[in-house]
């Protein structure tokens, strides 16, 4: 009996560890699949396409510009990055960053400063990264397993 409920702990221990958690979500929506399936789900939130692999809408009241960034060969979606204009103002970034500790509280989160001054910050969840970047005024949705499979189809050229 002993060995059967350590057999079944340490199976769901394994398992936990190594299944899939999903994919991070922007406005709903996974980060992942083919770049039309997320053009027809970022259509229905508002957005709409404007050249190569950018879109308009707005995004917490702001205008924005999305970029999409795909896996090297699957085309496979890793990456949704909120590009804002230069009407955001630094003000307007730090209380997203309070905003994002707030929702994600349960999460890591990490600040990266340069001169004591913080440039970068950011939740890690297990499916994902968000990442505020002050400097380039971008706020950047990142899939783990997508990311992941960028790198493999990536190192398969070399």
């Amino acid at each position: 009996m002993k060995k059967l409920i350590v057999f079944v702990f340490s199976l769901m221990i394994f398992s936990s560890a190594f299944c899939q958690n999903g994919h991070i979500k922007f406005m709903g929506i996974e980060v992942n699949g083919q770049t039309s399936t997320l053009e027809q789900r970022l259509d229905t939130k508002g957005f709409s396409k404007t050249k190569g692999d950018m879109y308009k809408g707005k995004f917490s009241g702001y205008d924005v510009k999305l970029k999409v960034e795909k896996t090297v060969k699957s085309k496979t979606v890793y990456e949704i990055s909120v590009v804002f204009g230069p009407e955001v103002s630094k003000e307007d970034l730090q209380e997203m960053a309070i905003s994002l500790k707030e929702k994600y509280a349960q999460d890591k989160y990490f600040e990266n400063t340069r001169d004591a001054e913080v440039y970068q910050c950011g939740i890690e969840t297990l499916e994902g990264m968000i990442v505020l970047d002050f400097d380039e005024k971008t706020l950047s949705y990142r899939d783990k397993a997508n990311i992941k499979k960028n790198k493999l189809e990536s190192r398969d050229d070399l």
